[in-house]
């Protein structure tokens, strides 16, 4: 007998991934997605004679939605310490919600989109506490669900759904960043990173931190973030020790090996050997004109790698590849030292050779090198940096 619902069609057209090959956030996008098609195929398509027996399913469809991606952000939340350990598996959402709104997360986006759940989160919970009323005609005790009220508006429902849908989107998006952001530890109880680029524009630059204005600049930003003194102090001795964020206030970091001349000098010599191969691109195709055109390509090509491993330490090198790394791979400032000891431990005499064939035949090295030199804490060499590419 073949199986009515997962049975395998031959050509595999309409296969859906469930199960070993679906995922979490498939469910949460689901649920949101179910109820918008339904109440749009209603409304958009006018099919009054489905209002009242598509109702239900729209308002479930939308309530599960919202439970799940309660309990998503949660357990997202919980697995890096942000949160308590969540509270029981049960379908009461707005205890839930309770959980995350006082569990008071140290963003100050999350907190707000938290905050704007609240009106979904009461209507739907004072009519269906325990996800039962919006399945059944008949509660367990044998009453009438949703016995106190009478007709409901498909055209605000579909209103508000896109609306919730929007801000489901918003705030699993955040929490994905918030625990990706919290790898760098550049955070405090109260304000995640991104709070904290947000406050070093209010602080400004450090050498004005000696102005009498900045004391109204320290009050703007403990309002701001609702913070204490002392938190305040935390945060920026947050700022400070993040090599990313301490140069948006003016305070730059060294490279660890590289100085600003020798990382120019490899630039700009680099920078000349790719010019050498971008005036043979003939459209999107790569042509060689004539024989000595290779030769020349070719002499350039070991030329480049000769001064590099005349005049570049392996520790240069190794800073270098990081560097590139950290701009390409869009890391964050805080990783360029971890990056540098991923690369370090890459290299060895043996491999330092081949591997700079690699790395000066990108193309976008000098692009992404002055991205990771930013990204690292030194705006001063990037600015240096863009003048060679200028000339290219």
């Amino acid at each position: 007998m073949i199986d009515p619902f997962f049975e395998l069609a031959p050509d595999g057209e309409w296969n859906a991934c469930v199960g070993s090959q679906g995922s979490e956030e498939a469910y949460v996008d689901g649920y949101i997605e179910a109820a918008i098609t339904l109440v749009s195929a209603v409304v958009d398509n006018n099919h009054p004679e489905s209002c009242d027996t598509l109702a239900m399913p729209i308002l479930f469809n939308g309530r599960h939605a919202l439970e799940l991606s309660l309990k998503f952000v949660i357990a997202r939340l919980g697995e890096i310490g942000a949160i308590a350990d969540r509270p029981k598996t049960d379908h009461d959402i707005f205890a839930y919600w309770k959980h995350l709104h006082d569990a008071s997360v140290g963003d100050k986006t999350i907190q707000s989109v938290i905050g704007a759940l609240r009106p979904f989160v009461e209507s739907l919970s004072a009519i269906d506490n325990d996800g039962q009323q919006l399945r059944y005609a008949k509660t367990l005790d044998g009453k009438v669900s949703l016995e106190c009220i009478a007709t409901i508006d498909l055209l605000l429902v579909k209103e508000n759904l896109l609306v919730l849908r929007k801000t489901l989107a918003r705030l699993r998006d955040r929490v994905e960043e918030y625990v990706h952001e919290r790898g760098t530890e550049t955070f405090t109880r109260e304000c995640s990173r991104r709070d904290l680029l947000d406050m070093v524009d209010i602080l400004g630059k450090h050498a004005t931190w000696g102005d009498e204005s900045f004391t109204e600049r320290k009050n703007e930003a403990r309002k701001r973030f609702c913070l204490s003194g002392r938190q305040l102090s935390k945060a920026i001795d947050k700022i400070r020790s993040s090599r990313e964020l301490s140069a948006r206030i003016g305070i730059e970091q060294n490279l660890a090996h590289l100085s600003d001349d020798k990382t120019a000098t490899i630039l700009q010599r680099w920078s000349e050997f790719s010019s050498s191969q971008r005036k043979n691109l003939k459209g999107d195709r790569f042509e060689w004109p004539d024989l000595n055109q290779v030769k020349e390509y070719h002499k350039k090509k070991q030329d480049l790698n000769e001064f590099i491993l005349s005049s570049v330490t392996l520790d240069e090198f190794s800073d270098l590849c990081a560097l590139y790394y950290l701009g390409r791979d869009l890391k964050f400032g805080e990783q360029y030292d971890t990056a540098l000891q991923y690369t370090k431990a890459r290299f060895d005499i043996e491999t330092y050779g081949s591997h700079i064939d690699y790395v000066i035949s990108k193309g976008n090295l000098l692009k992404h090198v002055i991205g990771g030199v930013e990204r690292a804490g030194r705006p001063s060499l990037a600015r240096k940096l863009r003048e060679i590419m200028l000339e290219k």
